[in-house]
């Protein structure tokens, strides 16, 4: 077990090193094949100018931290040592209910291939990852930690920053810890319903307490005194007994599920922080895999025409369920941050805000419109379908854009009262807005009559606010602005009715 051990910390090493070379090739050098002389004065050049840029920016970090606390006051800095507790409970329900879903353990390709391929021993492999994880979590939770203590201090509470340091080191670990020991134990249990129920009710049980533990707790008697030693052996405790814990569990896991488990995990391994795709394709390509991976659920219902695309979207909508939260945000921000910005309320500072948004968050239409730009993209399937580009966009987003006009709608009478219009005509411009982005959205997929000439949603998204925000600049009625929304609306639509699908 002990030369297993070794041979993976020595392979953690290499890839550590690998990450390092790849990091230094931004600067023009590479520690690993370049040795001269020249090269590793350079490179130390390099560090040291990095080592120096992270303690300024350290103490400049320190520095605003204590200033800021020392305005706030002792109730605030109370709350934030709570929302410090909190925050490792987070940290603990985060990582178990990953583990209820997916294998703690990672690997790719090669480490499926030599690895666990390899008969190498399985408490040993998972050792090394947990002890890695558990590392890196804790020097993570001390230095968030120290800077929390910092500001604690400056508050004019009598307690020191590395109190609070080993506080929340030791506490991020043995959150870390705690949550990779909930996916052991599934696991463990070969993924039966038994196992993963049982998991399930320890990681709400343990939530729980955790959370109850963290509002309630005084940072004077956390911090100092037998309290702080009390904590100190408890995490400490903790840590150790999760490690030993999943260790032992490691001993049933089935290799076969792991690497089943690891498959979209090893997929997406070529595309990490460095790889020259666009994100925007890297995610893409992400979610088909999972949904690849996943079992269709629901059939498409009997019917025909136009009523089949709005059928289709709607399951599509709810087998692809990754893009809910997405649809949420697009709206909770897209329309009411309009109706805000065209009320006049936020001056021109919210009409640059929206526009921003809007150009920034582009993901959230597309993701509306999700069902119409599979269907374009795919030749196959878009050479079959006997309708215009219109019909596509309009029948294809109807239940995505139930979804996010109904969320926009309840957002936007909660906030009605900060806007300088009547809560009917926010709601009317809502719509409209709501919908005028969907057939922008419809530029994607078309060039302009006549010209022929291609042109994006953010063409549309840029020309909807510029055009809103002179007509609002003029201080007329707000039916003014539903008019003028709902003819830009209509201009969009003739464009892409009119316009001729790109090939």
């Amino acid at each position: 077990m002990l030369h297993d051990m070794r041979l993976l910390l020595w392979l953690r090493i290499r890839h550590a090193r690998t990450t390092l070379s790849r990091i230094m090739h931004m600067a023009g050098t590479d520690p690993v094949a370049d040795g001269g002389a020249g090269e590793r004065a350079y490179q130390l050049y390099i560090a040291v100018f990095i080592a120096i840029a992270l303690v300024l920016l350290w103490a400049a970090l320190l520095d605003t931290i204590a200033s800021t606390f020392a305005l706030l006051g002792i109730e605030a800095a109370v709350s934030a040592f709570h929302a410090g507790l909190l925050a490792m409970a987070a940290v603990f329900v985060a990582t178990g209910a990953s583990g209820l879903r997916r294998s703690p353990l990672t690997c790719s390709h090669p480490d499926i291939a030599y690895v666990f391929a390899s008969g190498m021993n399985m408490p040993s492999v998972a050792f090394v990852a947990l002890a890695v994880r558990v590392l890196g979590s804790g020097i993570v939770g001390g230095l968030l930690g120290y800077a929390l203590g910092v500001g604690l201090a400056s508050a004019s509470l009598a307690v020191e920053p590395v109190a609070m340091a080993l506080v929340g080191g030791l506490g991020t670990a043995a959150a870390a810890g705690g949550g990779w020991l909930v996916g052991a134990v599934r696991l463990a249990g070969k993924r039966a319903r038994g196992s993963v129920a049982w998991a399930g009710a320890v990681l709400v049980v343990l939530a729980l307490a955790a959370v109850a533990l963290s509002v309630t707790a005084d940072p004077l008697t956390v911090l100092a005194g037998s309290g702080f030693a009390l904590a100190m052996f408890a995490e400490a405790a903790v840590t150790i007994a999760c490690v030993v814990a999943a260790t032992l569990c490691a001993r049933t896991f089935d290799r076969a599920i792991i690497i089943e488990e690891n498959a979209l995990f090893a997929d997406m391994q070529p595309f990490g922080a460095f790889s020259p795709i666009d994100p925007n394709t890297i995610r893409e390509y992400r979610r088909r895999k999972k949904i690849a991976l996943r079992r269709p659920r629901f059939r498409l219902p009997a019917g025909s025409g136009r009523a089949v695309l709005t059928a289709r979207a709607a399951l599509s909508l709810v087998r692809q369920y990754d893009g809910l939260p997405v649809l949420v945000m697009q709206g909770l921000v897209a329309a009411p941050l309009g109706v805000y910005a065209l009320s006049g309320a936020g001056g021109l500072i919210a009409l640059l805000f929206w526009i921003q948004a809007l150009l920034m968050f582009s993901q959230g239409i597309r993701e509306e419109t999700r069902a119409f730009g599979d269907d374009i993209r795919v030749r196959l399937v878009r050479d079959r379908l006997p309708f215009n580009a219109l019909e596509l966009l309009v029948f294809d987003t109807l239940p995505s854009f139930a979804l996010v006009a109904a969320i926009s709608t309840g957002a936007i009478v909660l906030f009605a009262p900060y806007m300088q219009v009547s809560v009917l005509w926010a709601v009317v411009l809502g719509l409209v807005l709501s919908a005028s982005y969907v057939l922008a959205r419809g530029f994607d997929a078309i060039r302009l009559p006549l010209t022929g000439r291609t042109i994006d949603y953010e063409v549309g998204a840029l020309a909807l606010v510029s055009c809103l925000g002179i007509v609002a600049s003029f201080s007329g009625p707000t039916w003014w602005l539903v008019l003028a929304a709902s003819a830009l609306g209509a201009l969009f639509a003739a464009i892409v009715r009119y316009g001729t699908e790109r090939a």
